[in-house]
Parts: C-alpha cells; structure tokens; sequence
C-alpha cells in the first residue's frame, strides 16, 4: 500500500511539474506579447505547445491577441509569439525580446513574499517553488545565448531569445551605411540595395556587416553563386560562424551541388544535432546516393526535432519505396497528404508508388492532378 501511494505520489509531483512549466511558458509568452500589442497595431499571435501549428489546438482571441493552445502536456514547453504589420525600432525590439524571458520572474517574486510572510501549506509551498524554480530555468535557457536553432511550422529557422537580445544589441552600434541598406532590405528594394552596397564595399565602408547583408539578398533573388562568392569573400576575411557554413551548405543544396553540401551539413548537424532542415536535406542527398537506411534514420530525427512537416514524410517515403516496404512507404505518403493535399511533391511521390507497384493508371492519375494543379 505505501508503495503504490509513493508511485501515486511521483506522478502526481511529476504532474504538477509539467503544468507549472506550462505555465511559466505562458508567462514568457506574454511577455513578448505584451508589448508587441503596445509597439504595434496589428494581430499579436501567441503558441503553446507548438512553434506555430495550430492543428488541434484550442483557439482564444482577446481583442488583438490570439492564444493557440494544443493541448499536449509533454511539450507545453514549446512556444512562440509572433507579430507582423511594422517595422520596429531597435529599442522597441530588445523591449518585445527581453519581455519573455523576464516575465515569469516577475510572476515569482509575489510568489516567494507570499511563501515568506503568510506561512502556506507545505503542498502550497511546494507548488509555489517548483514554479518559480521553473521560472528561474527559463530565464536562464533563455537569457543566455545559444547557437541551438528551432524550426516553427512553417519551415523557418529561429533562434532563442538571448542570442536574438545579443544581434539586436549589436544592432546599435551598426554604421549608418549599413542601417540604410537593412531599410531598403526590409522594402525589399534589393536591387538598389546591391547597387548602393556594392559603392559602399568599393569604399571598404563596413564591410564585415554590409557582406552578410548581402549574402541574404542574393539568397532572397535566387542567384546562390552570388550568394556563395560572398560567403567566400567574408571567409577570406573571418573565419566563418556556424550559421554562415549552415547557410552555404543551404545553397549549394538549393543549387543541386550536394557533393559540396553535404560535407557541411554534416559539421553544422555535429554542432546542433536537432535541426530538422538540415536532417531533412541530408536526408534528401542520401536517397540520391542510394543510402536508404541512413536516409530513413534522418527522416525519423527531423520528424521528431521538427514540426509537422510534408518534405521529410516525403523523403522517408521514397526511401521506403526503394527498400521495397510499401505498406510503410504508403503510411507516410498519407501522413504527407493529411499535411498537405494541394502538394504536388505529395502527388509526384504517390506517383511514384504505383509506378514502383506497377499500377500504371493509378499512377498516372496522380501525375495528372500534378498537371491541373499547374493550370
């Protein structure tokens, strides 16, 4: 009897720790959200549970605020507040960022004088401290910076709070030069941005900000040898840090040179293992060279580090499809569909599954939705 009250016991302390997480997450939340509602004018957009995907979530909206819970306890830890519409100043921005990791604190402090001066329950007192011992590891995780990357719903790469704090800081003391060019940046008035930075460069104005800069708008234009010969350029320089070898590793992918990708996919997946882009371009390279199995263990990490994602059901599927497993490559080209049903990669991939069971007209059925989605 003592045991199972004991077992009884830790689960229900395991519980609570859980819930109180979810709340400090809620916190922080709201303390990104709090001023973004003040700074801007339009819809501020708060998660928990995901970085982004609202599928099964419960839905609140207060005025200009959306909150979006899902309701998975495990990863309540999860979440993301976003906001669109301005562009802010600088200061305005270190307020919104700073907010997060600060707010659950704020919440603490009542907490503790509560505990000292009124003399709760000792289940009150427990409460109070795995909440504020919560609050304390998220001000921390957060606070301090950190080269992890998070991946939200919709493929983007974000990164935690204190590494955004530390760019937006530096931020400040950026020349004006190069202040102007983010301007015509944020416009997307790239060509007069190329223009004008390329006169700048010409006068050795700033280059080790204006050359990242760059690099950026050439990914944005799609000329990645562009982008790459300025990544090169700042590597003669510097030495390069872990998210510049990410990006040029993202556009010799984008390029179809995966010889050269793939050496660096590999030495930026040592450093953050969890990134599910790179696990799923990775995963990608090694269906080209007929590395099946690697490839399904890539698809299995970026399904679980990432969102919901079409592109890495996809990949595993064709993988899938090569070894022979049919039931297992269908099983993820539903789960691909249920994601995604307008997706011609999705109708290619079914495509290709007849075609690998020798049912040619279904096959062809599938090809021919790919050919009415295009008109």
């Amino acid at each position: 009897m003592n045991l199972l009250f004991g077992i009884l016991l830790a689960i229900l302390g395991l519980s609570s720790i859980l819930v109180l997480r979810s709340l400090t997450t809620l916190f922080h939340e709201l303390g990104h959200a709090i001023p973004a509602l003040i700074f801007t004018k339009q819809t501020v957009t708060v998660y928990i549970g995901t970085y982004g995907d609202i599928r099964n979530s419960y839905h609140f909206r207060f005025g200009r605020l959306q909150l979006y819970f899902r309701l998975n306890i495990l990863n309540w830890n999860l979440g993301m507040c976003t906001y669109k519409g301005t562009t802010l100043s600088t200061s305005k921005s270190i307020i919104i960022t700073l907010g997060g990791p600060i707010a659950s604190l704020i919440i603490s402090i009542p907490l503790l004088l509560y505990i000292i001066k009124s003399q709760p329950s000792i289940y009150l007192i427990q409460a109070f401290l795995v909440f504020i011992i919560a609050a304390g590891i998220d001000f921390f995780v957060n606070i301090i910076p950190s080269s992890s990357s998070m991946s939200t719903h919709d493929g983007a790469v974000v990164y935690n709070d204190g590494l955004q704090l530390l760019s937006l800081i530096n931020g400040l003391f950026l020349p004006k030069e190069y202040k102007e060019l983010q301007q015509l940046y944020e416009v997307e008035k790239f060509d007069e941005l190329i223009t004008k930075a390329d006169h700048y460069l010409h006068q050795n104005i700033a280059e080790e900000d204006i050359l990242p800069l760059l690099a950026k708008v050439y990914t944005q234009k799609k000329q990645y040898d562009n982008a790459i010969a300025i990544y090169e350029k700042m590597n003669q320089q510097y030495k390069l840090n872990f998210y510049e070898l990410r990006n040029i590793g993202i556009l010799y992918f984008l390029k179809e040179d995966y010889n050269e990708a793939l050496p660096l996919f590999e030495h930026c997946l040592k450093k953050n293992f969890e990134d599910p882009t790179l696990l799923n371009m990775r995963a990608f390279i090694k269906n080209k060279k007929g590395f099946y199995q690697k490839a399904i263990k890539d698809c299995n990490a970026a399904i679980y580090f990432g969102q919901k994602e079409v592109k890495p059901y996809l990949n595993r599927a064709f993988a899938f499809i090569q070894l022979k497993k049919y039931e297992q490559a269908y099983q993820d080209l539903n789960a691909a569909l249920n994601l995604d049903k307008t997706n011609p990669e999705t109708l290619q991939h079914f495509g290709i599954y007849y075609d690998a069971l020798g049912k040619k007209e279904e096959a062809l059925a599938f090809y021919k939705k790919i050919n009415n989605l295009s008109l």
